[in-house]
């Protein structure tokens, strides 16, 4: 009678590592977020942004040479396109100045005032 009740036990613990393994593995991540810091986290952001402006210059300039323009100006439809192309990258050039300058210096300024 002993064995088949420690039977039941291990049968039961069986059925439900299934479940215990899927918390654990959905908790894993929010232990390592919740220990994640802001400043780290805004370090990134600004890094990304470096990297997607460089990218942005590279391309400007990269459209700005003889062949390129001198094939864009033989066709309007080219011509209206990379007008739009150079406006676009320009606007988001501006968003990415704009968000390292006013978004994050908020978010900086809540943490330090205790608002967050």
């Amino acid at each position: 009678m002993h064995k088949h009740k420690t039977r039941n036990e291990a049968h039961d613990f069986i059925k439900r590592l299934p479940l215990l393994l899927i918390l654990t593995t959905s908790t894993t991540p929010l232990w390592f977020t919740a220990c994640a810091s802001i400043n780290r986290k805004e370090d990134s952001i600004h890094a990304i942004l470096e990297k997607e402006n460089a990218l942005i210059e590279k391309l400007q300039a990269q459209r700005k040479q003889p062949e390129i323009t001198q094939a864009v100006s033989e066709n309007e439809k080219l011509q209206k396109a990379e007008t739009h192309l150079a406006l676009s990258l320009e606007e988001l050039k501006e968003a990415n100045e704009t968000i390292k300058t006013k978004i994050l210096k908020a978010n900086k300024e809540e943490v330090e005032n205790g608002k967050n």
